[in-house]
């Protein structure tokens, strides 16, 4: 699976063109599940989602990695069908800086005790993966790292979570 920084504008380059083509968006979803509102496993569900801004793209390359790893494992959806797929959106040439959208789709708006675990689950995601990534070199474990440096770590992660924004897919 290519990592969001090969293919999505990064502040450092121009916007990537593919055959005069720009790639917007790279997504994983479960077998028969197209990633749109439309298809049948969708339209009644909703999704979770947080905006990312910064030129730090391998932090995002990072994260979709241990989302793709999640949603495979199944860590992700405890009950094993109910997370459709995820999907990181490349929204910086509106912005013409980098500007992520990370999205967690999920199959039924209605059901609130599978909304609120895959919240949680999310945000266990996101908290564990930025807490093992090192944000000057990305190659110095957790367990190296000084206290003030996991503690931006922390407040970095923090702002993430408290934007996770919800929307429902219903209409």
């Amino acid at each position: 699976v290519p990592l969001p920084s090969s293919l999505f504008f990064t502040g450092l380059t121009n916007i990537n063109d593919h055959q005069n083509k720009q790639i917007e968006g790279l997504s994983i979803f479960r077998q028969g599940i197209k990633p749109t509102w439309e298809d049948v496993a969708n339209k009644d569900g909703g999704e979770f989602f947080f905006r990312f801004k910064s030129n730090k793209t391998y932090i995002f390359d990072f994260l979709w990695e241990e989302c793709i790893l999640c949603l495979i494992g199944e860590t992700l959806d405890s009950a094993k069908n109910f997370v459709c797929g995820i999907r990181i959106v490349d929204k910086s040439y509106k912005a013409r800086q980098p500007m992520y959208r990370f999205e967690v789709w999920f199959k039924d708006d209605t059901n609130d005790e599978m909304k609120n675990n895959v919240k949680e689950r999310f945000t266990a995601i996101i908290k564990n993966a930025l807490s093992n990534i090192d944000h000057d070199t990305t190659t110095i474990p957790a367990s190296s790292r000084d206290t003030n440096h996991t503690t931006s770590v922390e407040k970095f992660s923090m702002k993430i979570i408290e934007n996770i924004e919800y929307r429902s897919h219903s209409y």
